[in-house]
């Protein structure tokens, strides 16, 4: 088959670097587009995934907007000359419509209910929803659900071993006891409304982290002056750094999924109520949420428990347990498309 994937945000490319190549060795013709957003394009020059950009993220609700319309009519220009069986993404605000005008399917991924400018109606013209089993967000009937979260794609055993050497670059040890901190930008569509902690909070949440160790901090755009020590290193290599960690600490949703995938602690300070976060976090115990309100004792309080030896202890357990109910997400996406495109009628798709 011919199968058209779409990146939008750096942990797409690591969603899909493993579909892309499971695909292409059971003889399958991919093709990837991308969007220039934060480390995307960088990741995927990185890794060796030749792409075709199509657009670059647009600023407040206007530009979004603009950028998507823009962007949904260049890709189907796109798949009118390559002619796909299927299109697959994660929030898939361009490929679901392409995908249904030519009548092929398409196969959408999420655990973001908080995009409520895009889930009601891509969820409506997709073929398929993937999410996880946490997710709780009204879907039509293509909803399919699997054991694990997003980041068992790429982050579950069968696909990654953290390696110690990689964290050289990143002038670490893994002996040291560090944390790793992540901001967004919240210019994300699924963001608005949404906010994570104010400066000052952020200031004095790293100041009380850093009684406890090392801190490396990670933030869409550059670090900011006197926010603290920036992340250096290869963007790809992100994943290794996060293993060897005491936790995480942020507003990023994605990295404190990743951070339990990976049996680290995480608290995620956020006003986004998100099921999958919620989910793992009740059931295995890695993650901890709080709102930014709580930015005073209640912030200091929880900070304190992630870096302690009881938080830890609860991680590991957590951590096993998600390990032996979650599945290898890239096999499961993989034989999910491929039994779905084997299965259509012999119909023509759209000139």
């Amino acid at each position: 088959m011919r199968l058209l994937i779409d990146v939008l945000h750096p942990a797409h490319v690591h969603f899909f670097r493993h579909i892309r190549t499971e695909m292409r060795a059971r003889g399958h013709e991919v093709l990837v587009t991308a969007r220039d957003k934060d480390m995307t394009l960088a990741l995927l020059d990185e890794l060796r995934i030749p792409h075709i950009v199509l657009s670059a993220q647009g600023r407040g609700g206007l530009g979004l907007a603009t950028e998507l319309v823009a962007r949904t009519a260049k890709l189907a220009r796109l798949a009118r000359k390559f002619r796909p069986d299927a299109m697959a993404g994660i929030m898939g605000p361009s490929i679901a419509p392409v995908a249904r005008l030519r009548r092929i399917p398409s196969f959408v991924f999420y655990d973001t209910e908080t995009a409520t400018a895009t889930n009601p109606w891509v969820f409506r013209l997709a073929s398929h929803v993937c999410t996880p089993v946490g997710f709780e967000c009204a879907v039509p009937a293509n909803y399919r659900r699997y054991p694990a979260t997003q980041e068992f794609a790429y982050l579950h055993p069968d696909r990654f071993t953290p390696d110690r050497a990689r964290l050289e670059p990143f002038g670490v040890t893994p002996d040291e006891d560090y944390y790793v901190a992540r901001f967004v930008s919240w210019e994300a569509s699924h963001d608005r409304g949404h906010s994570g902690l104010s400066a000052e909070g952020i200031m004095r949440a790293l100041g009380r982290l850093a009684e406890h160790g090392r801190v490396l901090v990670s933030a869409e755009g550059d670090v900011p002056p006197g926010l603290g020590e920036a992340v250096l290193g290869p963007p790809g290599d992100i994943h290794h750094l996060l293993a060897f960690s005491k936790g995480l600490l942020g507003d990023s949703g994605t990295m404190s999924l990743e951070a339990a995938a990976l049996g680290r602690p995480a608290l995620f300070v956020s006003t986004a109520d998100l099921s999958v976060i919620n989910w793992v976090g009740t059931t295995f115990g890695l993650i901890d949420r709080i709102a930014p309100r709580s930015a005073g004792p209640d912030l200091l309080a929880a900070i304190d428990r992630l870096a302690s030896d009881e938080k830890a202890a609860e991680a590991a357990a957590g951590h096993a347990r998600l390990l032996g109910d979650g599945v290898d997400v890239t096999r499961w996406s993989v034989a999910t498309i491929e039994d779905a495109v084997a299965s259509r009628p012999g119909e023509a798709t759209a000139p």
